[in-house]
């Protein structure tokens, strides 16, 4: 074993504990000194088989050998570095080592361990922080010395002022503050700026209040004080987490941050770092080009938990994408009926509408408000990646899939009998579209704003609305209950209409709910929806298996379904029906016809399907708004296609009855 003093930090330490002085004969080039006769001038790496050749043949070495082993190596042009003693300038941190430990308990940290842990952990270990560089940009050392020892340091442009060269309005970074120079006040020689730099640490430690000029101007400063939190990834723990910590303890006697949120790193599809050398970086522009702001960022956001690292997945921002789009298409529906039946968001107000308020609406509000307080604990307590599941979930089930689907048909009816009803609706839906852009904001600040003002917004932009507030007093923890179970039937209904082969457009006969009296009673607070949504025309509450016949039960959340899959004639015709609905709609769409525009259509089928439509003309007309529907075998129009239906053909001509 040997030990060299002068050639690294470990090295240094046991040599300074016993006593062995430093000798580094290497300058800045990594060249042997004149301290080294035999090898000055020489390159230390390309000195070593020459210096054990020479050991050797004086009979100084026992034996060598080459051993592979971790070795330092600069990080940019991957060249092996030397360590070696210099005089350098320390602050000594062991001294104020107990004071930051306390300001890190007092300290919030997220997540916890990120202080109780990882910070903690570094700072116990505190050495000496090495505060200058042998560089030439970066804050010049203000540390002038004269040859008798004598120190002078500057800590103002006041004090600068005072030497000899300096001219008002000069740069003083290096080299012209090089030219600067002071009278030693103990000897009257010339003293002269030591030549370092301070570390670039030192600068970003200091920050929080040499930003405002302090301590050189107090004013602003002493007005706002220190920024009550910091955000920066876990690198950070040893350094800006640490260096602010230091210099605050130093010049304050405190940290300047009450709160530490620590982040983790975007890392590679393979959770790898991303490098150029390695050809592996992501550029975010590249996907904000393609898929938009807002897609990254709440893919970002929603990935992971804010401190764990995300190994980046090209599919990412398309999901979160689609989410967005989600929206866009509820803010579009919404906006286009109301645009039609001349809503005013202004006009109308809760408490003007509660009486026409259906149980659905009251279900969409409690979501509604559950989701704000979702949002806001998980700002709160920094939990982003919930935030932005939340909402998720909220836009994706709640709003789009759910409230959309049952206020629907309550958008496309008319008359004034419904008019009470729809404007119930309508404010709701604008409810939850305006508090979701709200919520949105600080997540994907693009679309949100573009929502607000499309949708009515008051204030010259969304970011200027105060955040919004839980009304805790319409959550109704019943009524969502009642929801769940009813979705939860639709989604077993679902897989078994799957795996009977039955089309959803195609009514059931019937299904038999066995359960509890209570939850029987849950379940029937939205019977009418499990109707509509299901597509079942009949449902019997029942207490016992025999009740159900000859059906076979399928397991729901609090108890049994019986499902009627039997096809009677009027469950055909409907069936049918429905499907030239669809198909009629889908041409309309792709006509680019407005959703008030009146059609004519005809229709060519086999005589039976004819039959069968007969009975459903009325319900087909003013679902796909036909002023004339005519059965023929020659169907003309500005659009004609036939259509595969359960294999049978259907030929559909549509014209716009405006012409």
């Amino acid at each position: 074993m040997h030990t060299a003093p002068g050639f690294g930090p470990d090295d240094y330490e046991t040599g300074k504990r016993h006593g062995i002085r430093p000798f580094c004969p290497v300058d800045e080039s990594g060249r042997f000194t004149d301290e080294f006769p035999m090898m000055a001038g020489r390159k230390v790496r390309a000195s070593n088989d020459e210096i054990i050749k020479h050991l050797d043949e004086k009979g100084l070495i026992f034996s060598s050998e080459k051993i592979k082993h971790r070795y330092g190596h600069c990080w940019r042009c991957k060249t092996p570095i030397i360590y070696r003693n210099t005089r350098q300038w320390f602050i000594d941190m062991p001294r104020v080592k107990d004071r930051m430990l306390d300001e890190i308990d007092r300290v919030e940290w997220v997540p916890d361990w990120a202080g109780e842990a990882r910070e903690k952990n570094w700072v116990e270990g505190a050495r000496e922080w090495c505060v200058s560089r042998q560089r030439y940009w970066g804050i010049p050392m203000p540390v002038w010395e004269c040859e008798c020892g004598e120190k002078h340091v500057v800590g103002q442009y006041s004090g600068l002022r005072e030497g000899k060269g300096y001219k008002e309005g000069m740069d003083t970074h290096r080299p012209w503050i090089d030219e600067v120079t002071f009278t030693c006040k103990k000897c009257g020689s010339e003293m002269r700026r030591v030549k370092d730099v301070l570390d670039v640490w030192f600068d970003s430690g200091v920050a929080a209040w040499a930003q405002m000029g302090y301590p050189a101007k107090k004013e602003e400063f002493e007005t706002w004080g220190f920024g009550r939190s910091i955000i920066e990834a876990h690198d950070q723990t040893r350094g800006w987490f640490y260096t602010q910590l230091g210099a605050g303890v130093v010049s304050f006697d405190r940290a300047p941050y009450d709160e530490v949120m620590m982040h983790g790193w975007v890392l590679d599809p393979k959770g790898q770092k991303m490098s150029k050398s390695l050809g592996n970086v992501i550029e975010p522009l590249d996907i904000i080009n393609e898929l938009g702001a807002d897609s990254l960022r709440l893919y970002l956001i929603k990935a992971n938990a804010p401190w764990e690292d995300t190994a980046f997945q090209k599919d990412g921002p398309k999901n979160a994408r689609k989410i967005l789009n989600t929206y866009w298409n509820v803010v579009n529906f919404a906006s286009t009926y109301m645009n039609i039946d001349n809503y005013d968001p202004s006009a109308h107000t809760l408490e003007s509408v509660s009486k026409n308020l259906r149980d659905e609406d009251r279900w969409m509000l409690s979501r509604t408000e559950k989701v704000k307080e979702a949002v806001t604990l998980g700002l709160e307590s920094r939990e982003l990646h919930k935030v932005a599941r939340a909402l998720e979930d909220y836009i994706m089930e709640d709003l789009s899939r759910w409230y959309v689907r049952l206020v629907r048909d309550r958008s496309w009816s008319e008359g004034v009998d419904s008019y009470d009803d729809k404007m119930a609706s309508y404010f709701v839906l604008h409810y939850s579209i305006m508090s979701t852009a709200l919520l949105l904001a600080p997540l994907t600040p693009h679309i949100s704003e573009e929502v607000y003002r499309h949708m009515g917004g008051t204030k010259p932009s969304v970011h200027m609305e105060d955040w919004v507030e839980c009304r805790e007093s319409l959550i109704d923890g019943d009524i969502e209950w009642s929801m769940q179970l009813i979705q939860n039937i639709i989604e077993v209904i679902a897989a078994e209409r799957a795996k009977m082969g039955s089309k959803l457009r195609w009514p059931l006969k019937q299904i038999y709910i066995k359960s509890s009296d209570d939850d029987n009673a849950s379940i029937s607070v939205f019977e009418d929806v499990l109707m509509q949504q299901g597509n079942i025309k009949q449902i019997k509450y029942i207490t016992s298996d025999k009740a159900a016949g000859s059906l076979e039960g399928v397991e729901f959340d609090v108890g049994k379904l019986y499902i009627d899959f039997e096809v009677t004639p009027e469950i055909e015709a409907e069936g049918y029906a429905r499907e030239l609905i669809r198909r009629i709609q889908q041409m309309r769409k792709d006509m680019k016809l407005n959703v008030e525009q009146y059609i004519n259509c005809d229709v060519s089928a086999e005589p039976y399907l004819v039959s069968l439509f007969g009975t459903w003309t009325e319900h087909i007309s003013a679902e796909v708004r036909a002023k004339k529907l005519v059965f023929t075998d020659s169907p003309g129009g500005d659009e004609i296609k036939t259509w595969d239906v359960t294999g049978k053909d259907i030929t559909i001509g549509i014209s716009s009855a405006e012409q």
